[in-house]
């Protein structure tokens, strides 16, 4: 009997090859794929299409890895579990999204497990270039990408709700096309961003201070000394149902507000 977990993808861009990667490393299987640039050599290049698939009916989860703003709507579609990339939504619309497993693989950063729950002070700081191609993408298009806070930010302000407990008030935040920053008091202290991303190539800076300790944040990979890299997003497969709406609103209801500031 085959107990493999089936999975159908929508979305063969960038962060497709670690979903792959964790797919195999969990032993699942990709049975349909989707995607609407034709070079890809999908299954489909049609979403709807593809949900009508017989296979489909083997399909334990869809993994949704298409542009932000369509993120809710396929998920509403979705008659099945759905694996989605951050953010579930880009608005406070969040009918019909319950079922969906969130991305949020920094939650499973080795050194964020380590922390556990935080009082006092976190500051986190994160600075790194992007090409021209990422702001001629939708990436770099607010309406599709939710601007910064929504297609970065929310990684970090996770992590500080995660750490730090409920947000209280937001004590200061700016934000515009490059940059976000900010301070919160959250239920166990205080939390601040910065958030940049530059405009010349220069060195890659992820630092969270605890308490005046400050050490490396590493984001999608963890460098490991004779091991290569660790794709967090397999931690986050192993651990499907952890993750969904319900775990990540305060984050989605704080980037809202902090956005419309």
């Amino acid at each position: 009997m085959d107990n493999k977990i089936k999975f159908a993808i929508v979305g063969l861009g960038f962060i497709y090859p670690r979903h792959e990667k964790a797919i195999e490393e969990i032993g699942g299987e990709i049975v349909l794929t989707c995607d609407i640039d034709p070079s890809k050599e999908a299954d489909y290049t049609d979403f709807d299409e593809m949900l009508k698939d017989p296979r489909m009916n083997v399909v334990d989860y869809v993994c949704i890895l298409t542009p932000n703003y369509l993120h809710a709507e396929m998920i509403r579609k979705c008659k099945k579990k759905v694996i989605c990339e951050k953010p579930l939504t880009i608005n406070t619309d969040y009918e019909g999204l319950a079922h969906a497993n969130v991305v949020l693989q920094l939650r499973y950063n080795p050194l964020v497990k380590s922390l556990g729950r935080v009082s006092g002070e976190i500051d986190i700081t994160v600075k790194t270039y992007r090409e021209q191609k990422y702001w001629d993408s939708w990436k770099g298009d607010p309406e599709r990408s939710g601007g910064i806070l929504y297609n970065m930010g929310i990684h970090y302000i996770d992590l500080l709700i995660h750490l730090l407990g409920d947000p209280v008030q937001i004590l200061e935040a700016t934000h515009d096309k490059y940059l976000a920053k900010g301070r919160v008091e959250f239920e166990r202290g205080f939390g601040s961003y910065h958030i940049e991303l530059l405009k010349e190539p220069a060195e890659v800076i992820r630092k969270i201070k605890v308490n005046g300790k400050e050490v490396d944040l590493e984001g999608a990979t963890i460098p490991l000394s004779d091991q290569g890299v660790m794709n967090l997003h397999t931690e986050v497969y192993k651990n499907l149902g952890h993750l969904k709406l319900k775990d990540t609103l305060k984050a989605l209801n704080l980037v809202h507000e902090l956005k419309n500031l």
